[in-house]
This record gives C-alpha cells, structure tokens and sequence, in this order.
C-alpha cells in the first residue's frame, strides 16, 4: 500500500504521528510548507506561522505582550463546552483564516505534487485535508492529534465533505459530528503509536514492559492488594512471580517550541536525593532543539552520567526513533498533555505538567476524567516527597494499569486495516 502522506512542520504531534505510518507513505513524508517541493514564497507564509505559534507558546508569561499574545492564540483555538450536545457546525474566526491562507496560495504546490499520482491522500493536519478537498481531489483521510479539537479541524461545508477522519477518543468522534462531518466518515482508531518499532528497540511485549512497570511502581504491594486478580487474568501474568530491581525511569519531555524547559532543573532539585540513591533515573527530552540540549547539558553537569540521559537529534526523523528507544524503557512520563499523552495506551502513568493552548487544556481533561491515567504534578520542588507517596499507595501503578486498558494503542494497525479495505 502507498499513500500521499502528508504532515505539518508545526510542533511534534502532527510529524509524530505520521512517522509512526512512515512505511505506507509514497517515497516519503510530505511536510507541507516547509520540504523542497514548496515555493519560496509557500516557506515564508509557513514560516511565519510557525514561528508566531513557537514565540507564543515559549513567552506566554512575558508581561502584557506574552500574556495577551497567548490569550489572543487561546481564543482562535477555543474548544466549546461538550455539553450541551447540539449541531456546532457554524463556521467559525479559523475557519475563515484557512479560507484566506489557501486562497492566497499556502497548499498550491501541494495541490500540483499530488496530481502527479492518483493514491490516497493521508493527512496528520487539518488544513491539508481541507485544501485538497477544495480542489477537487478525492480519496482524502485525516489524522486527528487531539482529544478534542477545535471547529478548524473540518471544512466549512461540513455536512457535504467526503474527508474520513481518523480519532484518538471518542470524545473526538463526537465532536466532529457536532461540527457536521457524517458518523460514516469518522472512525475512532487510536493515536499512531509505532509499536512494532518501539517493541524491536526494547526487545520486548508492550505486556511484558507492563508486568515489570507494575511492580517497579507499586512497592509496598497496595495497587496488587486491588488489581492482581485482574492483572492475571488480563495479561497471564501473576505480579508475586516477579522482581525487578531497577531504577525507576522518569522521561521529561518539552514541546517542539521547546517551552517548559526551566521546569527540568525543578524536577531535578526536587528528586535529586533519589537520583544519587539511584531509586530513580531521569531521561531528559530536548527534541530537535539545541539551545534546550545546551540547557540541559549546564543543569545535569554536577549529576552523575548513570542516573540521566539527555536526547538530542539533528533531525525530528532522529528523534522520533531515539524517543521510541527512551519510551520503552520509560516507567513515568513526565510532560505537558500534548499528543503524548497517549502513549498511556502502553502502560505509562503521566505526570502532568501546565498545558499551552486550548487543545491541550481538553487532552488533559481526557487524560484524567476520561482515562484516569494523569496525574498533575504538584511542585516540582516537592517532588520525592509527592512522587514517593504516590508509590507507595500504588497509584502510580493504577495508573499505568488504566491508561493500558482504557486507551486505544494499535491506531497504526487500525488506520492501515482500514485503508487496506477501501
């Protein structure tokens, strides 16, 4: 199978998930605006906007101009209270400033690019999606990287577009009917999570990573008084049959604005005793960013090289593949509710840091409310003292336990079934 697969250079959750299906796409992954087959003049309109919503995202507690830029971006990506439950398919401001972006030009060498082959077209964004079906073009399949999303995310004529959506939640599924796409072309797969790479990486099941997390995060045994019967019958598994003796491992991972990034030398404050003990180990997450690497490197160079890593890429391609490597040996991730929290689905408790925009307000709410599987983090400062006692009463390890079984984790197996029966 071969498809146009095509993302957005516009933080990580859209080119994340397109990497995780990279083996379907036709040659390689599109990043519309930003590849050799854009104009210069297509550059410098995504450019603009990216760096718009980098500079908000990294100074949205500057005085006045952050702070009013950041409230300014809320808005445009406002979500709508879920209930009441009614038709929400009015157009709104986004949707007429995709209207204008395409009009001016942003998707037209996308649009000559994709005439040369007639092939599905698989987005991770909207507004591709969007683009093409304004042009004529068929076959169009769109990625969902939220929980919820905001109105942008279909096309103004909602109720006559042909776009299939692919949902993480069901939350997601429902609100785009509010918007006015038809049930039929929505189907609630799962976030793309490259498990057959992660699993190849760790050499292991994401069921046996699981069993050994369990007990590494339930040491005084008050999560197995609850759920071992369960655990058993789910997995095949008895917890008493096992012992692990490792530290545990915290991944702190920042945005691709690389905003947050001061929240690490708290962490590591905060847990520092235990690091030198070598109760825990700290995977510090910089992405493609160098000036976080170099943050990082100044904040670590007093703590010993065994008890943390640091992961930098040239390139996202890298770093996507170096943090499937991190994540299967991760036992707590630590990050802001972007699209990773998903990755719950393996078995990981998150640990939730402060969110930026609106889209990541409502992952948060799904995380909790939904899944159960987030806990917010209290001050960092504090954090053996809070992060010990959630081990103790087991939470930890109930929160691993729900995010494996209450969120979908085979979205790359459901997306290419599907697509393989179209």
């Amino acid at each position: 199978m071969r498809v146009w697969l095509i993302s957005a250079d516009m933080g990580y959750g859209h080119q994340r998930a397109a990497y995780s299906l990279k083996k379907i796409a036709n040659n390689k992954i599109i990043a519309t605006g930003t590849d050799e087959f854009s104009s210069p003049k297509v550059k410098g309109m995504w450019s603009r906007l990216q760096n718009s919503y980098e500079f908000v995202s990294r100074n949205k507690k500057m005085p006045f101009l952050g702070k009013n830029l950041y409230r300014l971006m809320n808005y445009l990506q406002s979500i709508p209270a879920f209930y009441p439950k009614k038709d929400r398919s009015k157009p709104n401001i986004p949707v007429r400033i995709l209207e204008k972006y395409i009009k001016d030009g942003l998707y037209d060498n996308l649009k000559e690019l994709i005439k040369s082959e007639k092939l599905p077209i698989l987005t991770t964004f909207y507004a591709s999606a969007i683009a093409l079906e304004s042009f004529g073009f068929e076959n169009i399949y769109c990625i969902v990287t939220d929980a919820d999303i905001n109105r942008v995310w279909v096309p103004k004529d909602a109720g006559n577009s042909k776009i299939k959506y692919f949902v993480p939640s069901q939350i997601a599924f429902e609100r785009i009917k509010q918007y006015g796409i038809s049930e039929k072309n929505i189907v609630v797969s799962g976030f793309p999570i490259d498990l057959a790479e992660i699993n190849a990486f760790s050499k292991s099941s994401v069921e046996e990573r699981l069993i050994k997390r369990l007990i590494k995060l339930d040491p005084a045994g008050n999560f197995r008084k609850f759920h071992s019967g369960s655990v058993e019958k789910i997995l095949r598994k008895s917890l008493d049959n096992f012992n692990v003796d490792e530290p545990i491992s915290i991944t702190f991972a920042v945005g691709g604005a690389g905003a947050q990034k001061e929240l690490a030398k708290k962490i590591l404050s905060g847990i520092s005793d235990d690091l030198t003990s070598k109760k825990f180990k700290i995977n510090l997450i910089a992405g493609v960013r160098k000036e976080v690497k170099t943050y990082f490197e100044e904040i670590t160079k007093n703590l010993n090289p065994e008890s943390l890593s640091i992961l930098f890429s040239e390139t996202k391609e890298e770093y996507f593949q170096e943090f499937n490597k991190i994540i299967g040996q991760t036992d707590i991730l630590w990050t802001k509710p972007s699209e990773l929290i998903f990755y719950t689905s393996l078995g990981l408790p998150i640990i939730i840091s402060p969110t930026i925009g609106a889209q990541e307000v409502e992952n948060r709410r799904w995380l909790r409310d939904e899944i159960c599987s987030g806990i917010i983090q209290k001050k960092p400062k504090f954090a053996s003292q809070w992060l010990n006692d959630l081990l103790h009463s087991g939470r930890l390890a109930e929160a691993a336990w729900l995010g494996y079984l209450k969120a979908k984790r085979n979205g790359v197996e459901n997306i290419i079934n599907y697509l393989g029966k179209v």
